[in-house]
Formats: C-alpha cells, sequence, structure tokens
C-alpha cells in the first residue's frame, strides 16, 4: 500500500484522511455503552488521529519526505497534544530509526482543514503549532451546516491576510489550483 504515498509525493498531492466509524474492535473496546461518542463527536477524531501516527511511526514520511496528509477538525486532536506526545514518544521513534521526532513529522507533513471544529481557542492552538500556512477551509456537512463554517471563518480573530490564506489561498498553493 505504500505505492499510495510514492504516488502522491511524485505527484506532489496531499491525501486525505477522511474519519469514519472506528473498527469494530476499537469500539468494543472503548465505546461500549457508548456508541454515541465513537462517532463524530470523539470516536472519529481518535482513530483518525491514531492512524496518522501509525503512518509517522511506520517510518512514511523518511521514505516520503515530502508527502503531506490532511486531516480535517483541526488535526483531530493533534495539535494540542503534540508536545505532550514529543516528549513522551521520541525515544520510541528513535528506536524505530525514525530520522525526526514525531513533533517534527507533524510540523513537516500535517496539513488540517477548519473542518467542523468551530472553537477559536482550538483554533489558535492549531495556527500556533502548524502555523496559518498549514490551516485549510472547510466545512463538515453533513455534521455541520455550511452557514457554521463560514460564520466562523468571518469572526475569528486573525488578520485579514491570514483570512484570505485559510479561506483559499492555501488550498490554490497546495493544490495548485487556478481560479
Amino acid at each position: 500500500y505504500w505505492v499510495i504515498f510514492e504516488a502522491a509525493q511524485a505527484l506532489d498531492v496531499p491525501i486525505y484522511l477522511h474519519p469514519t466509524l472506528p473498527h469494530p474492535d476499537a469500539v468494543k473496546a472503548y465505546f461500549q455503552g457508548y456508541e454515541d461518542i465513537a462517532r463524530a463527536g470523539w470516536g472519529f477524531a481518535v482513530d483518525t488521529s491514531c492512524h496518522f501516527l501509525r503512518i509517522v511511526f511506520a517510518g512514511v514520511f523518511d521514505a516520503y519526505p515530502k508527502l503531506k496528509i490532511v486531516l480535517g477538525h483541526l488535526g483531530e486532536g493533534l495539535p494540542f497534544a503534540m508536545h505532550r506526545l514529543n516528549d513522551h514518544t521520541w525515544p520510541a521513534a528513535a528506536r524505530r530509526g525514525l530520522k525526526k521526532t514525531p513533533l517534527q513529522y507533524l510540523k513537516d507533513n500535517l496539513l488540517v482543514t477548519t473542518s467542523g471544529n468551530w472553537f477559536e481557542p482550538a483554533f489558535l492552538c492549531t495556527m500556533l503549532a502548524l502555523g496559518v500556512d498549514n490551516i485549510l477551509f472547510a466545512i463538515d456537512w453533513p455534521y455541520e451546516p455550511n452557514t457554521a463554517g463560514i460564520e466562523f471563518l468571518k469572526k475569528i480573530s486573525i488578520s485579514d491576510a491570514d483570512r484570505e490564506k485559510i479561506a483559499h489561498g492555501n488550498a490554490e498553493r497546495i493544490l495548485r489550483l487556478e481560479l
């Protein structure tokens, strides 16, 4: 399956990891009796962020250092946890022979969208952790109304230049869109 990563890097296009319901074994282990939180409210984020970390720790970004992965929902919680994750996993990364720290892979290879996370403190954390150039605007239909995302983008406390980057500039650059 690494051929997908190879092709994406060769084409200079990112791969979007979209959440879904976690594996039935994970649902049983973590959400039995609490199935309501297994989906968009929590389980999607946990499952998708774990999948991204498995890609990191498998050495995919050492093999394909220019590869970018896109996660929605402001990075599925990873920007908030980056520092702690790094502090507690860099020895494991080194034992696996990874060339960089986990924190550096997140900074170098992770892009995020705003989709469905309309909480300004979470947005500001993400922007401080990853930089405005790594955030793309997105909506989370059908989980969130389109108007919620648009209103969020209009109201967040950022400069107009940063708002333009997030609204369209970053997508135009990263996806090489000609509008």
